[in-house]
């Protein structure tokens, strides 16, 4: 049985698509993508061909892993993509899955996702950088205590 929203949107479907994406599976799978393919994106405006070409095949890999989804429920890959879209409008934000999802529609989704995460690891890498000089602060200070009494 259908539910539907407020908007009129199957709740019932986006959850079942929600708890489709966020499964191991498919999680591992755009995270081993965007790790092995981020490092070809710059935040210069200048469009590669390579992001194109990286564009295609995350295409490709989001098709496959959807495509068992899609016949499980019996709904065609237009409808979901049509479902994401409404969900977008009427709540952004709302549902994990619909970026990975949309970056499949649309260049721009994707290109914007690609930048977010390199955005993202390139803060971690400097936390990371910060935290170590921290501790190589503190170790002369120890290393002098441990050898004076």
């Amino acid at each position: 049985m259908e539910s539907a929203d407020s908007n009129g949107l199957d709740t019932s479907l986006i959850h079942r698509l929600e708890d489709f994406c966020t499964a191991a599976r498919f999680t591992s799978a755009i995270d081993d993508f965007i790790s092995a393919h981020v490092d070809d994106f710059d935040f210069g405006e200048e469009q590669k061909l390579i992001y194109y070409e990286r564009y295609q095949e995350y295409i490709q890999l989001i098709e496959r892993m959807l495509d068992e989804f899609l016949q499980n429920e019996g709904v065609t890959q237009d409808e979901v993509f049509a479902l994401c879209s409404k969900l977008t409008e009427a709540d952004p934000g709302s549902v994990t899955c619909v970026d990975y999802l949309l970056a499949v529609t649309e260049y721009e989704q994707f290109h914007q996702l690609m930048l977010d995460f390199k955005n993202l690891r390139n803060w971690e890498f400097d936390a990371d950088d910060a935290q170590s000089d921290a501790l190589s602060w503190d170790a002369p200070e120890e290393a002098a205590s441990d050898t004076h009494p």
